[in-house]
């Protein structure tokens, strides 16, 4: 039997060597004395006994008091990273409540531009016949003008010619008794009148050519009258195949335009499409961060039992 059997050592793993070496020297003491001192000896290792067990349960409260605290710090610590967590939690919604109000302003601002956009071409597609007709009706009164004054300034131009046609006949006329004056005189009197008679003949074809070339003159003037007016029927078919091609690019214009309306439209649901993804990747990420806490903490709780 040694010492140890007989002073036991506290629990806690709490090795006090003075107490020890006491132990041991007060077991040399009584191993040294006779029976009569066996009383006397057991009173002393009850004394060491009760020490020791005091001393193992004061060691064992300050073990235990250094355990709160330290399971108090952790508490605290986990205090601080779960109000860290919320703050970071209420940031995040901040910035998508900000993200999405963004959003909604962009896609308002987009619906607005889409509307004004599509009541501009609603405008302009009910505006585009009125426009040609009132195109073509402007140019057709302005040719329809134009020709009245030909046809007035052709049908002067043929009175023209009617008149000195019919003066040229009464000239004629005049000149036909005369020349069977001429003739009968020259019956009478063959020589003295074949000079006159001559120079009447000659100013007759002189008078003749002169009506020839002023009714080429005059045919001319038709041709170039009866060329314009050809010139302006084809002008007139020109506007009418140039304002079917205005109509014709309008109508692409607003094919264009409505594919455009198309694609914007098409853009804003995929954005609204890819924020609702975000949000909901942002509420996944919440629901898992918050068991994720509760289970350190939990993990905390057990070690530092």
């Amino acid at each position: 039997m040694n010492s140890s059997d007989i002073y036991p050592r506290p629990s806690g793993g709490i090795d006090n060597t003075d107490l020890v070496r006491t132990r041991d020297r007060s077991y040399a003491a009584n191993s040294s004395h006779t029976n009569a001192g066996n009383s006397y000896g057991s009173q002393i290792e009850k004394l060491v006994s009760g020490t020791l067990t005091t001393q193992a349960y004061t060691a064992r409260l300050e073990e235990l008091q250094r355990g709160a605290a330290t399971f108090d710090e952790k508490l605290m610590n986990l205090t601080r990273l779960v109000k860290l967590s919320q703050t970071i939690q209420e940031e995040k919604d901040s910035e998508l409540r900000r993200e999405n109000e963004e959003l909604r302003a962009r896609l308002k601002r987009q619906e607005q531009l889409s509307g004004t956009l599509q009541q501009e071409l609603d405008a302009l597609r009910d505006a585009l016949p009125g426009l040609v007709q009132r195109e073509l009706a402007k140019h057709g009164e302005a040719l329809a003008h134009t020709q009245q004054q030909r046809d007035a300034a052709v049908q002067n131009t043929l009175c023209e010619v009617t008149q000195e046609l019919r003066e040229t006949k009464e000239k004629l006329s005049q000149v036909d008794p005369r020349l069977r004056q001429v003739e009968r005189a020259a019956e009478t009197a063959h020589e003295p009148w074949t000079a006159e008679l001559n120079a009447s003949q000659q100013w007759t074809r002189r008078n003749m050519l002169r009506l020839k070339q002023h009714v080429n003159a005059l045919s001319s003037d038709l041709g170039a009258v009866r060329k314009e007016q050809q010139e302006m029927s084809s002008t007139l078919q020109h506007v009418d195949c140039k304002a079917e091609g205005a109509h014709k690019r309008m109508k692409l214009l607003l094919q264009q335009k409505s594919s455009e309306a198309d694609a914007l439209n098409a853009l804003l649901e995929k954005e609204l499409h890819h924020v609702r993804g975000v949000a909901r990747q942002h509420e996944i990420l919440r629901d898992a961060e918050l068991p994720t806490a509760s289970a350190n903490a939990f993990d905390d709780l057990k070690f530092a039992s």
